[in-house]
């Protein structure tokens, strides 16, 4: 407990320099969120104009058949669950793990230490739509795979 007067104004004059030191960070986080969030919107366009042009391209093509341009019902989606490894995101962690929950008949591979501990673990059968998540762990700490 400061015990002079001088000593509660530097504990103040503290306090005030941790807050602004705070604000300052929260402002750049989100200035670098928009820009990723505009940059993944941006993205979104020429995703849905490549789609288009597959389907043209395999409409005009006739009889080329291959597997992975077969269309066919959808049973079980797969999920990639990108999440960071610390808490500092605010509700980032909370809003993406809520989402994750809500999908049904889904399977997840969650990269970042947030998103992988909420869900079951890969042999967990109990919840209806079995969220097994591949790589529970970051990429850095992730085993090479085989090849």
């Amino acid at each position: 407990m400061p015990k002079g007067l001088r000593e509660i104004r530097n504990r103040i004059k503290s306090v005030k320099s941790t807050g602004q030191i705070t604000r300052a960070m929260q402002l750049v986080a989100s200035s670098k969120m928009k820009r990723a969030q505009d940059s993944a919107r941006a993205g979104r366009a020429y995703a849905e104009l490549l789609g288009e042009i597959l389907d043209t391209a395999q409409s005009k093509v006739g009889d080329f058949t291959h597997p992975l341009l077969t269309k066919r019902e959808v049973k079980v989606r797969g999920i990639l669950l990108v999440t960071p490894d610390k808490g500092m995101a605010g509700a980032l962690n909370g809003n993406l793990i809520r989402l994750a929950a809500e999908q049904k008949n889904a399977v997840f591979v969650c990269i970042g230490r947030k998103g992988a501990r909420p869900l079951p673990a890969p042999d967990a059968k109990s919840s209806p739509t079995s969220r097994s998540p591949t790589a529970r762990t970051s990429p850095k700490s992730a085993p090479p795979p085989n090849t």
